[in-house]
Order: C-alpha cells, then structure tokens, then sequence
C-alpha cells in the first residue's frame, strides 16, 4: 500500500460514514418535512385515511424482504457477489411477495372498516411489493459493495419523489388520499436511478445460494420484522378499532415526537459500528446517558412549546394530537437507554436477545391497543406504545446485563463533569461557526 493510500484510508471512511448517516436521515427527514403539508392539505380524517392505507405497504415491504437484503449485503462483503445475487434473489422475493400481497388483499376490507375505496387503495399498494423489495435487495448489494454514495443517492432521489410531487399537488389544492396513496407507496420506486451503475462480478465470484442466503437473512428478518411490527402495528389496527380521525391525531404525533428518534437514529447508527469494533462498556455507558439527557431536554423543549406551533404547523384540528405526542415524546426519551443496550446487543453477536425483546415488546403493544384504542383513541394507543416500547427497552438492558455481563445501572445517570463536557462541546462547536 503506498503512504498516500495509507493516507487517504482515514478520510475515505469518514466519508462513507457521512454518506450512511445522511442516507439513514433521509426517510425521517423527508417524513417530517411533508407530515405538515399532508396534515394541512388533508385535514385530521383524511390524513387518518391516507395512514389507513399505507401502512400495510409499508410493513409489508418489510415482511416481504425475509431478511435477503441483509443476506446480499453480507455475502457481497464476503465474496465480491455484486447485482448476481441480487437477480438469483428475485425468486425468493417474487414469491414472498406474491404472498404478501394475498395477505394485504384479503385483509384490506377489515383494516378499511367497511370503506370500499380504502380497501381498494390498500389492496392495489400490494402490486409494489416486488419492485420495492428488489430496491431493497440493490441497496444491500451497494452496501456490501461499500458504494455509500450511491446508498445516500437512492435516499435522497426517494426523499424528493416523494416531497416535491406532495408539495406541488397541496399547492394546487389537488392533493387527495388517492394521489397521497400513489406518492408514498411509489415515489420509492425512482431511487432504482441511483443504482443504474452498480457493477457486476464474475459468476464464479459468487457462490452464494438461495439455500445460503435465506438461512443467513431468516436470522436477521425476525427481528426486522418485529421491529417493524411495533412501530406499524397501531396504524394498523387503530382505524377499525377507533375511526380514521383518531388515526389521523395519532399520526400527527408521531410525526411530532420524530423530531427527537432522528436523533436517536443518528446515535445508534454510528454506535454500532463503533460498539462492534471496540466493546468498550464505558463508553457504551457515557453514550446512554448522554444520549438520554439530550431526548430529555429536546422532549421537554418539544412538549412545553407544543400548544405554541401544532394549530399553525398541522391545522386547527391537529390540536387534539397534543396528549398523545407528550406521551410518545415521553417514550423515547424514557427507552432511549434500552434502545441503546439494543443496538450494543446486536454489536456484540446477540441480535437474538434484542429480537426476543421485540417479540415480547409487540405482544404487549398488541394487547394494549386493542384495550385502550377503543376507548381511548390515540391517547390510548400512545400509551400502548409507550408500553411495548418501554417493555423491548426494559429487556435489552436486562439481556445486556445477563448475557453480556454490563453493569447497566451505569445507562441513566448522568454525571455533572459530562454536563460540563457537553456545555464546552456546543460552545467549542458554536464558537468554531
């Protein structure tokens, strides 16, 4: 290796570290960004119905990968198998999604409440399952490949198919819960272009097989889809349990408390690759706590000035949402350790303590929704969030302690010398601007 190599090898991997964690803001961001323009456009029923409608697809497009982009991304690493194993995977998602799709077909009418145009909307989003889960599977091959650039790209040209046509459409006063539907389950689709040029290996580079691939995306799917599971289960079940209008308040704080998870996401995403390489139990412990004071103090911020901007931000009708957006606010501020003991159980070769957790979590969840929906609407279904997610964080610290031997007691508190670090930190970077 020449020293100029040797040289660039550092700034190279802060770079790819960028394009990953711009990549994983992307959906969050753009999400934030037209949860206001849906919520004006639309109004609190309306927005209820559009939720109604895509969250199907959206946890399904997650069922339906089986875990094979995972599967792609690590055997690509491993042994150079670029697109091949994606096309050898087509298969395998062609039939998983087929199955999907039947699933979401006749179970549209139920998650509709009897709304013929709903279930129509929500059976024809079964058609993208396939394509969307092929991107998926390319994004898997650009990431084993290390292509971070063109990982960051397929967000980004997502995030603007989807944003740029909402705006344009609520400007026009054209925007209705069919061409909302259309976006969200379609706009996806366009960030393919981002991997036009994602190259090919020789075929006797790739030995993977389906048997190979499957075995090792199975592991990785329970607990993608019992993640999945508990951040999509609600809207699902909320509207035949308490109406399109308590869906739509239920949206709008989730929106709302989105705010503080994309600062979450930021944190888990470089901790896991850190965690992975250096296993340091102090400084998994100094990133809890910190982490945990800064979901406090942006909740709090959050929650105080909520009566202040959520009539103007969302519409008149999105008041209502307040109740709920404290108490998902409250969630993750509260889990925020235990979902960083998740992401460390996961780094540290037991991802199935954390899916464990999971499945624990969305049963929890699932009980608590059907009790407190009905009566509650989306207070009630925020409290069973708060439940389940309180639950999945409950445990991975549990798992974390006694399979992994970490003094967790050590994730909460917060100590005032690192008060002091992270004051002279924002002054050293505010001063560096």
């Amino acid at each position: 290796m020449t020293p100029n190599a040797s040289k660039n090898k550092p700034s190279s991997r802060l770079r790819d570290l960028g394009a990953a964690a711009v990549g994983n803001l992307m959906a969050p961001l753009a999400s934030f960004a037209s949860a206001p323009i849906l919520a004006q456009a639309l109004g609190v029923a309306e927005r209820g119905e559009l939720a109604a409608t895509t969250a199907p697809f959206l946890f399904a497009s997650v069922a339906a990968t089986v875990g094979v982009p995972e599967a792609i991304t690590y055997f690509t690493a491993r042994r150079n198998g670029g697109t091949r194993l994606v096309w050898r995977s087509v298969p395998v998602l062609a039939l998983v999604s087929v199955l999907a799709a039947m699933v979401i077909y006749f179970a549209a009418p139920f998650i509709a409440a009897g709304d013929d145009q709903l279930a129509l909307l929500i059976q024809a989003s079964g058609v993208s399952l396939l394509p969307t889960a092929i991107l998926a599977a390319l994004r898997g091959a650009a990431a084993g490949h290390g292509d971070w650039a063109a990982v960051r790209n397929e967000r980004i040209i997502g995030a603007v198919a989807r944003l740029a046509p909402i705006a344009v459409l609520a400007t026009l006063g054209m925007l209705t819960v069919t061409s909302a539907t259309v976006i969200v389950v379609l706009s996806p689709l366009v960030g393919v272009l981002a991997f036009v040029r994602l190259r090919k290996h020789p075929r006797s580079e790739t030995t993977a097989a389906q048997r190979q691939i499957l075995a090792y995306g199975w592991r990785v799917w329970i607990g993608s889809l019992s993640g999945i599971l508990l951040s999509r289960l609600d809207q699902i079940l909320l509207n035949p349990l308490a109406g399109p209008e308590q869906l739509g308040l239920y949206v709008v704080a989730v929106n709302i408390s989105d705010v503080t998870l994309i600062v979450m996401t930021t944190v888990t995403s470089i901790m896991f690759t850190s965690d992975a390489r250096d296993r340091d139990d102090a400084l998994l412990a100094k990133t809890s706590r910190l982490t945990f004071l800064v979901m406090i103090m942006a909740s709090v911020v959050i929650g105080v000035t909520l009566p202040l901007w959520v009539g103007p931000f969302f519409g008149e009708g999105f008041q209502a949402s307040i109740p709920a957006a404290l108490i998902m606010l409250a969630t993750y501020a509260l889990t925020a350790p235990g979902v960083v003991a998740g992401t460390a159980l996961g780094a540290r070769g037991r991802p199935g303590s954390r899916s464990l957790s999971l499945l624990i979590a969305v049963a929890v969840n699932c009980i608590a929704v059907v009790a407190l929906a009905p009566v509650f609407g989306a207070f009630g279904t925020a409290l069973a969030t708060l439940l389940g997610n309180g639950t999945a964080a409950a445990l991975n610290l549990y798992f974390l302690h006694t399979r992994l031997d970490v003094d967790v007691r050590r994730f909460h508190s917060v100590h005032p010398s690192e008060l002091r670090d992270l004051w002279r930190g924002l002054r050293k970077r505010s001063s560096a601007r």
